[in-house]
C-alpha cells in the first residue's frame, strides 16, 4: 500500500509539472505571436517611412525655398557630375541651360571635345549631326511660338539658332576646374566644362571664344569625374566626323549624355515657363538675347 501511495504521489507532481509546462508554453508562444506582430508593425512603419522619404526626396523637381537649383548629368560610362546652377547670379546663362535640359536637348547627346584643358557638350549627335540644326525628329517637336507680330519664319527654320549676350558676374571662376560656362556671342547651345587648371584659350574664326561660367561641380566626385574624362583619349575624327572638335573616348567608345535633370528649380519661374516670352517678350529683359535673326549660322558651325 505505500508503495501504491508514493505513485499516486509521483503522478500528481509529474501533472502538476505539466500544467505548469503548458501554462509557461501558453505564455511563451502568447509572447511570440505579439512579439511577430509588434515587429511586423514596426517593419510597416519603417517601411512607410522610407517610402515617404524616397517620395519627399526624389520630388524635388520644385522648390519655394531661395536655394540654387542643380543638375544631375549621368553619361554612358556610369559616370555621373553634380552642378550646382547660380541661376541669380546668372539669369541668362542658367535659364538657358535650364530650359534646354527640361526640354531634354542633352539627351542622347555626347561629349565632343576634350581639348586645352576644356570638356565640351551639348548638341551634337554620334552620327555627327548637330540636334539643333538637323535632327528634324527631336526639333519637331519642340513648339516655340512666334512673338506678337512675328510670323513662324522669324526662327528662320532654326528653333536653336539664337545667341547669349553675357550676363555673369562669375569670370573668377574662369580657370577653376569643375566650372559649367557657357559661349556668349556664339552657339547658346554648347557648353563646356573646365578642365585643368589652366584651360587654353579657344579661337573660333580667328576671334576668342568668349566662355563665362554660371555653375559648378559640387562635389569630389563629380570633380574626379571631369578631370578623368579630360585625361581620356581622343578621338582621331573616324568615330566622331568633325575638323575640329576631339570627343573624349571612353573603353574605345564615344561618352553619350544619358540625360541631364535639374532638381529645386524656382517654382514660381518653372512651373510654367515660357523660353519665348522670357527672352523676347519682357521689355525689362531686352539685353538677355544677343540676337535671333542677325546670327544665322547654324548652331553647330564654326
Amino acid at each position: 500500500m505505500k508503495r501504491k501511495k508514493k505513485n499516486v504521489q509521483n503522478t500528481q507532481v509529474e501533472t502538476a509539472k505539466e500544467e505548469k509546462n503548458t501554462v509557461w508554453n501558453k505564455i511563451a508562444k502568447f509572447i511570440k505571436k505579439w512579439w511577430i506582430v509588434c515587429t511586423a508593425v514596426v517593419l510597416a512603419v519603417v517601411v512607410a517611412v522610407v517610402g515617404i522619404v524616397i517620395i519627399v526626396a526624389s520630388n524635388d523637381e520644385y522648390t519655394t525655398e531661395d536655394v540654387n537649383p542643380y543638375a544631375v548629368m549621368k553619361l554612358s560610362n556610369g559616370m555621373t557630375i553634380n552642378y550646382e546652377i547660380f541661376e541669380d547670379e546668372c539669369p541668362v546663362a542658367a535659364t538657358n541651360f535650364i530650359y534646354l535640359a527640361n526640354i531634354g536637348y542633352f539627351d542622347g547627346t555626347v561629349l565632343f571635345d576634350s581639348q586645352g584643358g576644356w570638356v565640351r557638350f551639348g548638341g551634337w549627335q554620334a552620327d555627327g549631326v548637330h540636334r539643333g540644326d538637323a535632327n528634324k525628329s527631336f526639333t519637331d517637336k519642340i513648339t516655340l511660338s512666334a512673338p506678337t507680330g512675328k510670323t513662324s519664319a522669324y526662327y528662320a527654320n532654326n528653333k536653336f539658332g539664337y545667341r547669349l549676350k553675357q550676363d555673369t558676374a562669375m569670370n573668377y571662376m574662369n580657370k577653376t576646374v569643375g566650372a559649367l560656362c557657357f559661349a556668349y556671342d556664339r552657339s547658346a547651345t554648347e557648353f563646356q566644362i573646365v578642365a585643368s587648371e589652366n584651360p587654353l584659350a579657344t579661337i573660333d574664326n580667328g576671334g576668342e571664344w568668349k566662355v563665362a561660367p554660371f555653375a559648378i561641380a559640387s562635389d569630389e566626385q563629380s570633380l574626379n569625374n571631369v578631370k578623368a574624362i579630360a585625361a581620356l583619349n581622343r578621338d582621331d575624327g573616324t568615330r566622331f566626323n568633325h575638323n575640329y572638335y576631339r570627343a573624349p573616348l571612353d573603353g574605345n567608345g564615344l561618352i553619350t549624355i544619358k540625360s541631364i535633370r535639374v532638381r529645386q528649380k524656382n517654382e514660381t519661374k518653372w512651373k510654367s515657363f515660357d523660353f519665348v516670352s522670357w527672352f523676347k517678350n519682357d521689355a525689362s529683359s531686352s539685353s538677355r538675347l544677343k540676337s535671333w535673326t542677325t546670327y544665322q549660322k547654324k548652331t553647330g558651325d564654326q
